[in-house]
């Protein structure tokens, strides 16, 4: 999967392509722990480094799921995982539309265009070795690749043009180290959250009393 231009111009991810096969996690993975100053977006560049991490107990192409158990098998990396919301296409002369757009953006009832959001958040303390993933998907297709700069990444979230310092968990970005440990150590103790919104089949609200 080719990243989407608004992420490509970032240079923030090396997206190895691996054309033959299911095994995008393990290329992020190496990726990211023995990265390559040349052809980093080849197979190749990893190969003599495939030995060098606990594979056990996987099935490709893996899931969400599956992390828990890639952490449990490599005690000295933690792993997070997040995604790309992509921009909602809206004619630009449909002024209501827009309005509506902007009004649940200003609600939190939806994501800001082009928000990266954490789906996996590692439970571990901090390890000597860190990687952050960002799984892109298309169709049924998906494809991690490694988030090389955060700070890049998600610069758009914020008029901060220099090295930012960002929450894994809310991705609030700090200028400074200082910010961030005042935050974290809070933020991290809650559960990421989700809104779940009503569909046509299931949109009545129930009320059971707590005494009769």
């Amino acid at each position: 999967i080719k990243l989407p231009p608004f992420l490509a111009n970032k240079m923030a991810i090396i997206n190895v392509q691996n054309k033959t096969d299911e095994m995008c996690f393990k290329w992020a993975i190496l990726s990211a722990l023995f990265p390559s100053r040349n052809n980093a977006d080849t197979v190749s560049s990893y190969y003599s480094h495939m030995n060098k991490v606990d594979w056990s107990g996987l099935t490709f192409p893996v899931t969400l799921a599956q992390i828990r158990r890639f952490e449990r098998k490599n005690v000295d990396v933690t792993v997070n995982v997040y995604i790309h919301k992509p921009p909602v296409v809206i004619d630009p002369d449909d002024v209501e539309a827009i309005a509506a757009r902007d009004a649940d953006i200003a609600a939190g009832a939806l994501l800001p265009e082009n928000d990266i959001v954490p789906v996996y958040i590692t439970k571990h303390d901090k390890r000597a070795k860190h990687v952050d993933l960002l799984l892109l998907r298309e169709g049924d297709n998906s494809h991690y690749v490694w988030i090389k700069s955060m700070s890049r990444l998600v610069a758009h979230r914020s008029k901060h043009r220099n090295t930012s310092y960002n929450c894994p968990h809310c991705l609030h970005s700090y200028s400074s180290a200082a910010a961030f440990d005042n935050h974290f150590p809070q933020c991290s103790k809650h559960e990421r959250q989700s809104i779940n919104f009503p569909n046509e089949e299931n949109n009545e609200l129930f009320w059971r009393a707590r005494s009769k």
